[in-house]
């Protein structure tokens, strides 16, 4: 635990599973390499980007390159069912959607349902599509990559999604002003260098308000899959651990 203590501000995530590492240096590599593939796909200034998987050390990658490239950023849950995620779908219709392995299947079958023509990228093995391990293969130019400047602090840069408690989920859309405001909060009360909890997968709002908070204010971000109600004490050990 020294150790992490005395590199604390250079770990950004930590695999809750396994007790893997995952420095800046690597997390912004794979970023930097991301983006460079997203842009030789064809990706662009305003386009929607997507993913669908629960949470591990790369699902902020697509969110973080999609800042990087200017695009905008929507994500599903891969517990929605196909009509769910058809409906949230269409009201987006990313060029591009990441998805855990568990979620392949769903992601096929909604692009098949509405009629489009986004590319899958594949957490994990895959016959079908393109592996994410293709996507953070070493890129020409991606010494001098500089992301973006944004035009307009208040174009969009993120839609999430209603709860659907008066009627079928919305579309929300929040501006880079809005984004950057919320680790505010947190760096205002003395949020710095803390060990975040994170089990929410990128179809939350929590997900984003914790990775941006954790990188600007050099938090450690404790990543699960998802929240194991039936043995909480196993997580929230792990978390007092890193204090």
């Amino acid at each position: 635990m020294e150790r992490r203590r005395k590199g604390f501000h250079r770990l950004p995530q930590i695999d809750g599973l396994t007790g893997e590492e995952d420095t800046y240096g690597s997390l912004l590599q794979r970023c930097v390499r991301t983006s460079i593939a997203l842009k030789e796909m064809g990706l662009k200034y305003d386009d929607i980007i997507s993913s669908c998987t629960y949470n591990h050390l790369n699902s902020c990658v697509p969110h973080i390159s999609g800042f990087f490239i200017g695009a905008k950023i929507a994500a599903l849950d891969p517990s929605l069912s196909l009509s769910e995620a058809c409906h949230l779908f269409q009201q987006v219709m990313p060029k591009v959607m990441f998805t855990g392995v568990e979620s392949v299947t769903l992601i096929e079958n909604v692009i098949k349902e509405v009629g489009a023509d986004t590319k899958i990228i594949v957490f994990g093995p895959t016959d079908t599509h393109t592996p994410f391990t293709d996507m953070i293969q070493p890129q020409t130019g991606e010494s001098s990559f500089r992301p973006v400047e944004v035009r307009n602090i208040r174009d969009i840069a993120v839609i999430m999604f209603s709860s659907g408690t008066t009627g079928l989920p919305k579309g929300v859309c929040h501006t880079h002003y809005s984004i950057l405001r919320v680790p505010g909060h947190s760096m205002m009360h003395g949020g710095e260098n803390l060990s975040i909890l994170a089990t929410d997968s990128p179809y939350w709002n929590a997900f984003i308000m914790v990775v941006h908070s954790s990188i600007l204010t050099n938090g450690v971000r404790l990543v699960y899959p998802t929240f194991d109600f039936c043995n909480p004490w196993k997580i929230l050990n792990k978390v007092i651990t890193l204090k």
